[in-house]
């Protein structure tokens, strides 16, 4: 093992990060320099775990998230902590446990991951994040030298846990923050669509229509129920966001729900917000505000052209409008308005205006 070159793996990847690179990159060097066959960073709360796994053990990984495997249980489970540097499933405290775990000798073992190390990287309010790494049978696993060199990372590593999980939260704030000066009440979702905050007057502003049980955004009826599930998933799992309007017979100052994606990686893994829930008083005007539709088109991760031309659609421009205005052609407007569409979950022009003005459901 190369000191210096594992320095340098470790530097890259705290580099990378503050940079607002991916941690999966710079992490397979990481790997690499260690001379292990894969690992990552993850979180795990027996029996789940999340995770932003490198190459060689992303298969693995999938298997554990889809259910595919024996249950991660906390008593088997390596759980280092922030004085311990890296351990292993080797040293006597884990072994025996080890030995008689159905995942451990029934899942990673036949799947090549004969060895696993852990140190403590940083900790949220659901459990720690850990540097996790393995080796195959027939390597030997790791001895005391090996761990001791592994430990020389941590401090860049820790540092660039804390700056991946302080650049998720600033993202989240940024783009609550951009309803909030409106007056706008904003909740907070993680990645599973749980609310892990809200901002004053967000409950009493979604009654009567809808409440907040047990960390769940719920709908009074079954069929709002299944358009905000909907829009959950479109949010969270496609990062396109989404418009729910809610109203009843009887409650006709209906209120719109706007649910945003944030921006980031690893939002499982630090407990992070995934996306922000904006409530949207109806009785509001449909002007539209610069601030909304930029929020919208970084959310969306829209290019400066494809935000550009959305913008102006969202104005009632046509696209001979746009093209004469920003100097290209018709053709290659419908392709940056396709673009846009399909990362905003719209299909027309009137649509995206709708969502942009925030006046209706579509």
């Amino acid at each position: 093992m190369n000191w210096h070159q594992l320095e340098c793996a470790a530097q890259r990847v705290l580099a990378e990060t503050m940079a607002g690179g991916s941690w999966v990159d710079a992490l397979e060097d990481l790997m690499s320099a260690f001379g292990t066959f894969g690992g990552g960073i993850a979180r795990i709360v027996p029996p789940d775990m999340f995770s932003l796994p490198t190459s060689g053990v992303t298969e693995v990984v999938r298997a554990v998230e889809a259910g595919r495997a024996p249950p991660i249980t906390k008593r088997t489970q390596i759980s280092p902590g922030p004085t311990d540097g890296f351990v292993c499933d080797q040293m006597d405290i884990y072994r025996e446990a080890r030995l008689r775990d159905p995942f451990y000798q029934d899942f990673l073992i036949p799947h090549g991951l004969a060895y696993q190390t852990s140190a403590f990287l940083d900790r949220t309010d659901a459990g720690a994040v850990n540097l996790i790494t393995f080796k195959p049978r027939g390597s030997g696993g790791f001895d005391a030298d090996e761990l001791m060199t592994f430990s020389t990372v941590l401090p860049y590593m820790r540092a660039a846990a804390m700056a991946s999980r302080g650049s998720l939260r600033a993202e989240a704030r940024r783009c609550a923050l951009s309803f909030e000066r409106r007056g706008d009440p904003v909740i907070h979702l993680g990645h599973n669509g749980r609310v892990l905050e809200t901002s004053p007057g967000a409950e009493s502003a979604l009654a009567p229509l809808i409440r907040i049980v047990a960390c769940r955004i719920r709908a009074v009826s079954s069929a709002d129920q299944q358009r905000l599930d909907g829009a959950l998933k479109a949010t969270l799992d496609a990062r396109i966001p989404r418009l729910v309007s809610f109203a009843t017979d009887d409650h006709a100052a209906s209120f719109r729900l706007l649910v945003v994606p944030v921006l980031g990686r690893a939002q499982d893994v630090f407990n992070a917000t995934a996306a922000v829930a904006i409530v949207i008083d109806a009785s509001r005007g449909g002007r539209l505000d610069r601030e909304t539709m930029e929020l919208l088109a970084h959310s969306a991760d829209l290019t400066p052209r494809e935000s550009e031309v959305a913008h102006i659609v969202a104005e009632g421009g046509s696209p001979r409008d746009i093209a004469e205005r920003i100097g290209i052609s018709i053709e290659t407007v419908r392709l940056h308005l396709k673009a846009a569409f399909r990362k905003l979950g719209v299909h027309s022009q009137r649509e995206l205006a709708l969502l942009a003005h925030r006046l209706t459901v579509h």
